[in-house]
């Protein structure tokens, strides 16, 4: 994995620990089901982005003795 796609990994789920974060706020006891379908977006906007994601190993050719 290329240190890119780390920072942009971390990025993406730094966005979705901060949605979370958010929507415990926001809902509390609320019962309002509109309130629970915006919370529901909201996760969703966030989670999105991990989509298709994976970490993989990468093979480092390290014989040139760098």
């Amino acid at each position: 994995m290329s240190a890119s796609a780390l920072d942009l990994l971390r990025d993406r789920v730094y966005l979705l620990e901060s949605a979370l974060a958010d929507v415990e706020g926001d809902l509390g006891a609320s019962t309002d089901p509109e309130e629970y379908r915006a919370a529901f977006r909201h996760l969703y906007a966030a989670a999105v982005g991990l989509r298709g994601g994976a970490i993989e190993a990468v093979a480092v050719d390290r014989s040139d003795g760098r």
